[in-house]
């Protein structure tokens, strides 16, 4: 019988191997995120609301200036906007398996911004 550190290490690795294909598939645009994010946490949010809108339509950048004082409130908006649990198609139960993954990427990104602030 399994113990449950080893089942839940073998669930891990089976996600993993049913995402590489699709990370790199992804692997320009998590380039360009990544080199959004490298130029700060303003080019990073301009980036991602232009190049891959929020799936709910009525999210968007707010019209202000991200700034050093106003750049955790902007980035945790940000999260609530990509996450891929919060999500309205997610909570429909219709994902797409690439959208899924591009938007835990983008999560980790902006989660990783964020935390550049604490």
């Amino acid at each position: 019988m399994l113990t449950r550190e080893e089942a839940l290490r073998r669930e891990e690795e089976a996600r993993q191997a049913e995402q590489e294909p699709i990370l790199q598939e992804l692997a320009p645009e998590l380039e360009a995120l990544d080199t959004a994010a490298d130029r700060g946490f303003h080019h990073l949010l301009r980036h991602l609301y232009e190049a891959h809108p929020p799936p709910n339509p009525e999210h968007r950048l707010v019209e202000e200036e991200p700034t050093a004082a106003n750049g955790k409130r902007l980035l945790r908006q940000a999260l609530l906007h990509y996450h891929s649990d919060k999500t309205r198609r997610n909570l429909q139960g219709a994902v797409d398996p690439r959208e899924h993954v591009l938007l835990e990427e983008i999560t980790k990104r902006l989660n990783a911004a964020h935390d550049r602030f604490k």
